[in-house]
């Protein structure tokens, strides 16, 4: 029986996870520049912009970023091998390991943009984390957090060769959405909704070795069993042909600002 996903699933387990990975983390999932360009687009980043990116694993969004805009990036990770990549690629002064509620706390309002790309999902309390961090932005700063949605989860290609997996994730995307555009945040406009691609995902052999490896946090869940059985279902595709080509998977953007006090 697969273990429960859910936000109390992150913490520790995630840490270890990514951890683990963090060697091949940029191999496995790689940046996608167009969801990058999007990011700079609607959370108008520019050359005179703060960027904090918490969450921000190995660091290459970050040089992205920064070099596509020449803004002033930060990040912050829980994981200690990630921190350590992100600082070796953004200079030490620009990535802190840690509990991102605590790290918060360290700093005035000085950013003009805070950034949770796919890394919300990993709190155990996504609200806990989410008040610190509007406290980090200058007045009219944005807020950008980058997720899928329950029905972008069918975009992805290992949806359907894991239902349980499906199901747990697919309430996890709910849960977080409800969090995001019920909670009252102090000061907080309206959240805003954008579609976008998330990634490109090749459907061929490579897949299987990227399931193999847990590629997707989510996965670490899975048995050995389930795993097993579920790769068994995605080669049965591949050998037929159902499972094939560039599959663009999809994701959204829930974007806010700060109002003036």
């Amino acid at each position: 029986m697969m273990a429960p996903f859910s936000y109390l699933s992150g913490g520790v387990m995630s840490k270890k996870h990514f951890n683990a990975i963090s060697c091949q983390y940029d191999e496995l999932r790689g940046i996608h520049p167009p969801l990058l360009e999007r990011l700079v687009s609607e959370a108008k980043i520019t050359n005179n912009s703060r960027v904090l990116d918490v969450g921000c694993g190995t660091g290459a969004d970050l040089f992205w970023l920064r070099e596509a805009t020449r803004a002033d990036v930060m990040g912050i990770d829980a994981s200690e091998k990630m921190a350590s990549i992100a600082r070796a690629r953004l200079g030490s002064h620009c990535a802190m390991r840690g509990n991102a509620e605590v790290l918060l706390t360290g700093f005035r309002a000085e950013f003009d943009v805070v950034l949770f790309k796919l890394s919300l999902q990993h709190f155990p309390d996504p609200g806990q984390v989410l008040n610190p961090a509007v406290s980090v932005l200058k007045d009219g700063g944005r807020l950008a957090v980058v997720t899928a949605r329950s029905n972008d989860l069918k975009s992805f290609p290992i949806h359907g060769y894991f239902p349980e997996l499906d199901r747990s994730m697919a309430e996890v995307a709910d849960s977080l959405h409800q969090v995001l555009v019920n909670t009252p945040f102090r000061r907080l406009r309206r959240w805003q909704q954008v579609e976008v691609e998330l990634m490109h995902e090749r459907c061929d052999e490579s897949l299987l070795e990227r399931v193999k490896q847990r590629y997707l946090s989510p996965l670490r869940l899975l048995s050995d069993e389930e795993l097993r059985i579920g790769i068994s279902r995605i080669e049965r595709d591949l050998e037929s042909d159902q499972l094939n080509g560039i599959r663009s998977v999809r994701g959204t953007i829930y974007l806010t600002q700060k109002e003036s006090a």
